[in-house]
């Protein structure tokens, strides 16, 4: 058979930058012939300085996303696959307080490599790479990225390398219209200008929550209620006519964990976000598979409610890092200028009270 020749490659180059969006690891993905229906797929990541790759050998789903591979099932893989980096202090292992777990992440570059059996070569492979990254501020939302390779081609491909069909999400491109709030995007351009020296608090001892449907939402510890769905969350809101902190958030986000621990525990900062706001938290990473997979306007599949959320937050935010809070009034206005993370309470305080001062005063923002 043509396809018994000495090793060739089967070489794709995924390269995911945009000068509007972060994407600091950058992947090569190639298919080496090994012998008879024996290959092996390689791929490699290139990590920017500060970032950080998750292991596929995370001992517990609790934390961070760890990176997979999914092949169609006509294709096998076999034996364990492997991980190495270029120097061995890139490998990070260690016990991690947020989570209770140990956690084995890479920076600068990973490379895993995985045998694969392919019983009839004529046959397409395709696969899906699933991956997380995060730097000590910034978590962002898994990456799914489709390859797909003819691996009876190689020995017919010059220098060992043929173009193969690639699938992942162009974030350069405008995504599906269906996500985007044309409300919430008027009112960031004007908040995103703006500054704010919020006012004193006043605790509304005296407010109450009315019964809602989410019963099984998940909240942060310490509060009272919250949403995990957008368009329910701001239907309460309207209802009690309170704004709303929209979080955007990852079960495997550590720096949203830290938020919670060591910044929503404070006495302060809990009055607001349990007397004065409806919470929102919207988790990026939620595989819960919707019922049907849905196609933006670019291409990107939109495959569980992690997905979708992440979609609505870079449409209508032109951001995909958590935590990201967005202080929103229950018409929907942006109060005042979004943040991300921060573990000054201080900073937070004053965060909330000028969306607070800005929503008392409807039409007016501070500068």
């Amino acid at each position: 058979m043509k396809y018994l020749l000495p090793i060739f490659l089967i070489f794709i180059k995924i390269n995911l930058t945009s000068a509007q969006v972060i994407n600091p690891v950058k992947w090569d993905i190639s298919l080496k012939h090994l012998e008879a229906e024996k290959f092996e797929l390689i791929m490699t990541a290139n990590i920017e300085k500060d970032w950080y790759v998750y292991s596929m050998f995370l001992p517990s789903d609790e934390g961070p996303v760890a990176t997979s591979i999914m092949l169609d099932s006509h294709y096998q893989s076999f034996g364990t696959a492997t991980e190495k980096s270029s120097k061995s202090d890139n490998r990070i292992e260690g016990y991690d307080e947020v989570f209770d777990m140990l956690i084995i992440k890479y920076k600068n570059d990973l490379t895993i490599t995985q045998s694969i059996r392919c019983p009839d070569p004529s046959k397409e492979l395709k696969g899906t790479l699933t991956f997380m990254t995060s730097d000590n501020e910034r978590c962002l939302p898994p990456v799914d990225v489709e390859f797909s390779f003819y691996p009876n081609k190689i020995a017919k491909s010059e220098n060992g390398r043929i173009d193969s069909l690639i699938k992942t999400d162009n974030p350069e491109k405008d995504l599906n219209a269906s996500f985007a709030n044309n409300k919430i995007k008027e009112s960031l351009v004007i908040a995103l200008k703006s500054e704010c020296k919020p006012g004193l608090y006043k605790n509304n001892s005296n407010s109450k929550h009315i019964k809602s449907d989410c019963n099984n939402c998940i909240c942060p510890p310490g509060i009272e209620l919250c949403f995990n769905d957008y368009d329910k969350g701001m239907a309460y809101a309207r209802l009690v006519n309170k704004p709303v902190l929209l979080d955007f958030t990852g079960f495997g986000c550590e720096n949203s964990r830290k938020m919670e621990d060591k910044v929503w525990v404070n006495e302060d900062i809990k009055k607001y976000l349990n007397n004065d706001f409806v919470l929102i938290s919207l988790y990026v990473d939620d595989r819960t598979k919707l019922d049907s997979v849905e196609v933006t306007a670019d291409g990107t599949k939109i495959r569980n409610l992690g997905n979708k959320w992440a979609v609505f937050q870079k449409t209508n935010f032109d951001t995909q890092y958590q935590p990201y809070y967005v202080l929103l009034s229950p018409e929907e206005t942006v109060l005042n200028k979004p943040r991300g993370y921060t573990v000054d309470i201080s900073v937070f305080r004053d965060f909330l009270q000028c969306g607070l001062d800005n929503f008392e005063k409807p039409g007016k923002v501070k500068k």
